[in-house]
């Protein structure tokens, strides 16, 4: 063999999979630990490409709720949604005016529930705040009458008070204008958690 004869060189190159996904070849590694990772498991960072494990995902504080979140805005959503709902039962608007109204108090059912919460945002926090308002449309449709049986409940006759919430809940569900006003007020109260 001489000097001027080419010699050629086999390299087999071996196939890297993703250590996530065995069956998906990769070239990407991670810029920390230099695992092969696949395009799904990438994480892109201010440093570089990196494995899940690397990057730490987290969830911001703000869409962290916990049990103790979730009592409060219960608590907040159904005391406000009584409370809206009185004063709803006793103001003579009717017709149009109910959506309005089932707005302003969506709004504040929302904005109550987002202040005990210290804004924290979640689906479970939205479907609460829609149960405040929702409260605050069968309280409105029992009026006075939710005050004198509340206090014939306390008295311990709870009989009619219990027979009176179950007829106003059986007005929502056959009144198709009385979830256009729950609609109303959600949207709003929805939109004040963000």
């Amino acid at each position: 063999m001489t000097q001027f004869e080419q010699v050629e060189v086999v390299v087999e190159e071996q196939v890297v999979t993703c250590a996530a996904h065995p069956d998906t070849p990769s070239n990407l590694r991670c810029s920390k630990c230099d695992k092969a990772i696949c395009p799904r498991c990438l994480v892109q960072t201010p440093v570089g490409a990196r494995c899940a494990d690397c990057a730490q995902l987290k969830k911001l504080p703000i869409f962290q709720v916990g049990a103790r979140h979730y009592a409060k805005a219960i608590a907040v959503a159904v005391g406000v949604g009584i409370l809206a709902g009185l004063i709803w039962g006793v103001l003579p608007f009717r017709g149009f005016f109910v959506i309005i109204i089932s707005g302003a108090i969506g709004y504040g059912v929302g904005e109550a529930v987002s202040l005990i919460t210290n804004r924290r945002r979640s689906l479970g926090l939205k479907a609460v705040a829609v149960f405040g308002v929702a409260v605050a449309y069968v309280v409105g449709l029992m009026g006075v009458g939710f005050i004198l049986f509340a206090a014939s409940a306390l008295t311990g006759t709870p009989g009619p008070f219990f027979a009176l919430v179950l007829a106003a809940a059986a007005n929502v569900l056959a009144n198709p204008f009385a979830w256009l006003a729950i609609a109303a007020g959600g949207f709003m109260a929805v939109n004040r958690i963000g």
